[in-house]
């Protein structure tokens, strides 16, 4: 990460920034991971359920969490990661309902993490999985990667367009937005959340910062992480720095960025004359922001997942032997 001098007037920005360019701050917000364990090792979970209650009244760093959301998977407990509380606690689920769900999901917030969280997270993998840590990164999947881009401008300045019926808004108590909500959460593909970050974390600050999340469904090797296609891809947003065009009066002009901020451009045109649409929509994404680039701010992908050290081995190296699935002899050689 590098600190680039503002020359918008606001404070200094830390971001990871491509050619100078201010870009944002890129990151991962939660990611799944399932693992399809090849059934000729699958013998050495046959008790794992019983062996991982004995680690935990040991006092190993974890605990069983019966609150969550099943998602396919009879048993699922979360690692206690220094620094983090609570369901954002890494969440580690197995035994399938369904063969073909995978033996294994993971799911984690390396955002909360960071580096330091996500070696810690691997530690332990590596001591209470029998294949460790290893085992992610030769048999996962990444089944849903949310990304986020923070970027230092209020969210009252976006305007955001989306080819998605549904939407949906909130607000704070002062009236300002919090958050823009754009397709399905649940069902969709994709799904993209625009909302007041400091509002929510940092509520003293003066400088004003948006998050852009961007949650995408998806069928990829975990190893392949750092080679992920743009995410943001197809989304956009763009700025109210623009002025009214000659041919709409300032009035009607402010009537319609209160209909753009609540139902999206595209939707918004529908308040103007048919005749103004067309140049109205051109007019606005001829706007674009200087400080939200959500192409060039991907660039930075690769550096990022690196740095989080999400696809390199645990600490304990690559050279964890992958446990032989052989019926076990004694000394002497008899079964």
């Amino acid at each position: 990460m590098i600190t680039i001098k503002s020359t918008t007037g606001m404070s200094d920005f830390e971001v990871f920034g491509v050619d100078g360019a201010q870009q944002g701050k890129l990151g991962i917000d939660k990611i799944s991971i399932v693992v399809d364990v090849p059934k000729d090792q699958l013998v050495h979970y046959a008790e794992y359920g019983k062996e991982l209650n004995l680690m935990i009244k040991a006092g190993f760093p974890m605990h069983w969490d019966t609150r969550v959301k099943k998602n396919g998977y009879r048993s699922s407990l979360r690692f206690k990661i220094s620094g983090v509380q609570g369901t954002q606690r890494p969440l580690l689920q197995f035994g399938p309902y369904q063969e073909e769900n995978g033996f294994m999901r993971l799911e984690l917030n390396p955002n909360r993490l960071e580096a330091k969280g996500v070696a810690e997270l691997k530690t332990e993998l590596d001591l209470v999985t029998p294949h460790g840590w290893p085992s992610f990164l030769e048999w996962g999947k990444v089944t849903r990667v949310d990304a986020s881009l923070d970027v230092p401008v209020p969210l009252d300045s976006i305007i955001w367009d989306s080819r998605y019926a549904v939407h949906r808004d909130r607000y704070l108590s002062n009236g300002r937005p919090e958050t823009v909500y754009l397709g399905k959460k649940e069902n969709g593909k994709s799904f993209v959340r625009v909302y007041d970050y400091n509002a929510k974390h940092a509520p003293d600050s003066l400088q004003p910062v948006t998050r852009i999340e961007r949650q995408q469904k998806l069928d990829a090797p975990f190893s392949e992480l750092a080679v992920l296609n743009n995410v943001f891809h197809g989304a956009r947003l763009y700025s109210w720095r623009c002025p009214a065009p000659d041919n709409i009066p300032i009035g009607t002009w402010a009537m319609f960025r209160e209909q753009v901020s609540r139902v999206g451009l595209t939707r918004a045109l529908f308040f103007l004359q048919p005749e103004l649409r067309a140049s109205t929509k051109a007019h606005v994404v001829k706007y674009k922001s200087e400080l939200i680039d959500l192409e060039a701010s991907w660039v930075v992908w690769p550096a990022v997942v690196d740095g989080l050290g999400l696809t390199k081995p645990g600490p304990h190296g690559p050279n964890i032997p992958f446990i032989d699935a052989s019926v076990p002899k004694d000394l002497l050689g008899q079964v």
